[in-house]
């Protein structure tokens, strides 16, 4: 672009620097994401403050001497609204200027010398350091050091500060060949994931391109289509590839096209004898691409690892891989399972397929068969590129190790080396999600959406953390962000139903239901259906559901995971005698924090303490397992024997983590309710209800106006305490009639007498 950039002159405004001279924009430290385009298009509104810079100036500016939609400029500016925001800027950075362009609304202050780090166009006042920077030195500076070091991280990890955004629009298959249908295109976006340096165009943002031109989302991509799409993307190239048959021999090509001017950035071709040996000739011909794409040569050995180490690696196995990760990606966990375990039938050593069927299990609460898969995955990692290694590192540490500090680390350095990779910020928000850091994981969930809008898991993080923070029309506008992006899938349809429950909106629930009604993901639904039941005190309702729950998984081949769980929640609602039941179809040999705790709360103390004892000693580093699932265990057990102070003390050890779930607030206000402290029970109880988001088909809502009104009836508060009895008996208008909870909570109602009359 003809851009004046002027030596040793750098931009400061909110929080951010940008640095034309080395091309970073950074905000408090932290380097900000942005392809080439988008940078140029700030450069250039930043050198002209508070100024309307209409389309016509920004052509010209941005693309000079190229044949550009003035509709491509729109687009760029929304993109980089969103990249800003997704980075921490106000909503209203780049104004426009209805009819004219668009407008930098923000001072700006021109500095020379050397930048600054972290300096802020707002310094009258002090800002306190963000509390995301304590997690960037985190990453940077703690244990995951001796993991950088045994693959070869870059101590400071950062990343470039910009990547080439590419279309990689077909691999064309003219040896007629089927099992190089999907295999070699996955193939040439894995080598090319390796790299920080590029990001490869999703198919999903094709398709919405696509629609936007008018044309159907499968429409057949001709090179000339391919670089419109590249162009209206704000992408560097356009890459595509082919396979043919020569005699006895095969042909491999690459070739790479500039999107703006049509011009061949590499053009690069390969003959092997064998079919064996098309993987690894295809891994260098992308090395040799990535190489003329700009990419460092210290990068390129650095982050190519061979896609599969063995000569004997099939290709069969690639295509298997290729169709689970595909149906994954769309929402279609269940059905992924076969394609994965092909993968990994046809090649055992195959650590991505495993990693991804981890995946897949562990979603599906099917915690034996993901820890089996991720370690064998871990036990392979030596032989996959350094983003596989974070990735499965990343897996093991949640599923297997379980050590949230660590895990932290691996996820933040992840993101740090691969800033444009929306899997790493999913996964980051995932994780802050699961530890009940639901401010971080809107801002990293968001990220993560604004970087791949195709991708189902983006965008339930985000929608997660939002209805678990309590911002439920946000939650729910993430979904129809999802919707627009024709993004759909169990799991999103997991959220709308909890933000339908949370909302008492019983027809958006049920609608919820309808939609899953056959589907493979049905499973899903009918389990949270089956908890919503039981927590209104439909036994019946509940047990039936999550029957059929049972027995959908069972056709899929997933095992019962509701016996320990069910005994625990029917212990809460008063059904001892169902309870036990429960309990007593546990198989042989089972464990889980569940099953645990409710063998506390019968009574069997030694049994759960010797089943926990042999945790701690498999995962000592386990956080949730030492600090969490142990306190509530040793405090179930404590209000067994009768000692409330004792459970109360127990808990301690969870606090940095109550808000993850309802369990820990509930568990301790039962422990005040036990001690007769009514004071602190009713605020355990009310901690509860104002977060109802929580776990919105916890039984534990409703239990918590039960809880409230007993605490209240404590204090001495006979009103407020009748008004939280009237609650509890609305959410169970429809319980069971020989619920024994509720017969209690009646007795203890009419205990408080008849209202006294207004003056």
């Amino acid at each position: 672009m003809d851009v004046s950039v002027r030596a040793g002159k750098h931009y400061a405004f909110e929080a951010f620097v940008l640095d034309p001279a080395r091309r970073t924009l950074t905000r408090a430290g932290e380097a900000v994401a942005l392809t080439p385009t988008l940078f140029d298009t700030l450069l250039y509104l930043v050198e002209h403050p508070g100024q309307v810079v209409t389309r016509d100036q920004l052509l010209d500016a941005i693309w000079p001497s190229k044949t550009v939609d003035a509709a491509n400029v729109s687009q760029t500016i929304f993109t980089l609204r969103r990249s800003l925001a997704s980075a921490g800027a106000p909503e209203q950075l780049i104004a426009t200027a209805p009819g004219a362009g668009y407008r930098f609304a923000c001072p700006v202050e021109a500095l020379s010398g050397k930048p600054p780090v972290g300096v802020s166009a707002q310094s009258s006042s002090p800002q306190r350091p963000s509390p995301r920077a304590w997690w960037v030195w985190a990453a940077l500076l703690g244990p995951v050091a001796a993991v950088a070091l045994a693959i070869g991280w870059p101590r400071h990890a950062p990343g470039p500060p910009t990547s080439n955004l590419v279309v990689l629009d077909g691999f064309q298959n003219l040896a007629h060949d089927p099992e190089f249908d999907q295999s070699l295109q996955m193939a040439t976006q894995i080598d090319l994931q390796q790299s920080p340096y590029v990001q490869v165009l999703s198919a999903q943002r094709i398709a919405d391109t696509l629609a936007l031109m008018t044309l159907a989302p499968d429409t057949v991509l001709t090179p000339a289509l391919s670089r419109e799409i590249c162009v209206r993307n704000n992408g560097a190239a356009s890459i595509d590839g082919a396979v043919a048959k020569v005699g006895a021999r095969y042909l491999l090509t690459l070739t790479a096209t500039n999107c703006a001017t049509g011009e061949i950035i590499a053009a690069d071709k390969t003959e092997v004898d064998r079919r064996d040996d098309l993987l690894p000739a295809l891994d260098r011909l992308v090395g040799r691409l990535r190489s003329r794409l700009g990419e460092p040569q210290d990068s390129i050995r650095q982050f190519q690892a061979p896609l599969l180490q063995r000569r004997t690696a099939s290709l069969a196995a690639l295509q298997a891989y290729s169709q689970g990760f595909y149906d994954f990606n769309h929402g279609k966990r269940i059905e992924a399972i076969p394609s994965y375990q092909r993968a990994i039938t046809l090649d055992p050593s195959f650590s991505a397929a495993y990693a991804d069927l981890a995946v897949v299990y562990n979603n599906l609460d099917q915690d034996d068969l993901a820890a089996a898969a991720i370690t064998k995955a871990y036990a392979l990692r030596d032989a996959a590129g350094a983003q596989q290694q974070l990735v499965i590192s990343a897996r093991y540490n949640t599923i297997v190790s379980g050590d949230i500090p660590e895990g932290l680390r691996i996820y933040r350095a992840w993101t740090q080396i691969y800033p444009n990779d929306s899997t790493a910020w999913t996964n980051l928000a995932n994780k802050e999600t699961w530890i009940g850091a639901y401010a971080l994981a809107i801002e990293d969930g968001r990220r993560a959406f604004v970087l791949n809008p195709d991708s189902e898991g983006a965008y339930v993080v985000a929608a997660r953390a939002l209805l678990r923070a309590g911002r439920l029309d946000e939650a729910q506008a993430a979904c129809a962000q999802a919707a627009a992006h024709h993004v759909d899938g169990d799991d999103l349809h997991g959220v709308l139903y909890d933000i339908a429950v949370a909302r008492g909106d019983d027809i958006a629930a049920a609608a919820q239901l309808q939609w899953a009604a056959g589907k493979p993901g049905e499973r899903t639904l009918l389990i949270a259906a089956g908890q919503e039941a039981l927590a209104r005190g439909q036994v019946q309702r509940g047990l039936d559901l999550f029957g059929r729950a049972a027995a959908r998984g069972q056709s899929f081949g997933l095992g019962d995971i509701f016996s320990a769980p069910n005994a625990r929640l029917l212990f809460d609602l008063g059904r001892e005698d169902l309870a036990r039941q429960h309990l007593a179809q546990v198989p042989a040999g089972y464990d889980s924090p569940d099953y645990r705790f409710a063998l506390a709360e019968f009574g069997d103390a030694a049994q759960a303490d010797a089943l926990l004892a042999a945790d701690v000693k498999k995962t000592p580093s386990n956080t949730l397992l030492t600090q969490v699932f142990a306190a509530e265990q040793h405090a179930a057990a404590d209000l067994r024997r009768g000692q409330p102070t004792a459970a109360i003390e127990a808990l301690r050890t969870a606090a940095p983590y109550e808000m993850r779930t309802l369990d820990i607030p509930y568990l301790r206000g039962q422990a005040y309710l036990a001690a007769r402290d009514g004071v602190h029970a009713a605020a355990e109880f009310q901690k509860i209800l104002a977060n109802r988001g929580v776990e919105p088909v916890s039984e534990h809502y409703q239990l918590a106006h039960l809880g409230l009104a007993r605490a209240l009836r404590l204090t001495g508060d006979v009103a407020g305490s009748r008004k939280a009895y009237e609650a509890f008996f609305a959410d169970w208008r429809g319980a069971d009639p020989d619920m024994p909870l509720l017969a209690a909570a009646r007795a203890e109602y009419a205990g408080l007498g008849a209202p006294k009359p207004r003056i």
